[in-house]
């Protein structure tokens, strides 16, 4: 490269730097300091590169709910419960606990179930129609919720299950539509 073309490279840069830190200082800058046609002009040069929205980290769930579990082992059957209560309650003391990974982990499995219904067409509120139950038995959320049941029946007891029963209790917060979802027993 010429000692011309270097000049003129180095200048260039110069110039970008100048340009991208003057656009990132007048972006950030409050509205009462900024000149604002500068902040129209920066804005579609900073808001791609640096713009976040934090539904990025912590998306906002479409619904909220709940499982109610019925265990059936060989010599007895449980009452419908909810394997969770115990852990929301002492989360809202004990916030640092392993008892937030309990809600967290209910709640991702609402949503896993949710995003199957959608996908498989399945409203709220509907059972699952008998011609989609083995194409649900291959969904993320009936082998997650699966395995979150059997380590519930095995925390319950030592026995093995024969086999549980499992009902989502759903509500869309955008829509307000609340509802429940039979899922198809687990055997084993």
């Amino acid at each position: 490269m010429s000692e011309k073309n270097k000049i003129i490279a180095g200048w260039v840069a110069f110039l970008f730097v100048v340009f991208h830190l003057s656009a990132i200082f007048i972006f950030a800058a409050p509205y009462q300091f900024g000149w604002q046609p500068a902040k129209r002009f920066v804005n579609p040069y900073v808001t791609p590169l640096f713009q976040q929205d934090w539904s990025m980290f912590a998306p906002c769930p479409y619904v909220e709910g709940k499982l109610r579990v019925k265990i059936i082992y060989e010599d007895e059957t449980t009452d419908w419960f909810y394997p969770n209560d115990n852990a929301k309650k002492w989360h809202r003391y004990l916030r640092f606990s392993h008892h937030g990974d309990l809600v967290i982990l209910e709640t991702n499995l609402m949503h896993f179930v949710y995003m199957d219904m959608v996908e498989l067409g399945i409203e709220i509120g509907e059972p699952i129609p008998e011609h989609l139950i083995s194409i649900y038995k291959d969904t993320r959320s009936w082998n997650l919720i699966r395995k979150y049941v059997y380590g519930v029946s095995k925390n319950r007891s030592e026995r093995e299950p024969i086999q549980i029963k499992v009902i989502a209790e759903l509500h869309n917060v955008i829509t307000d539509k609340s509802g429940e979802l039979e899922l198809p027993t687990f055997k084993w």
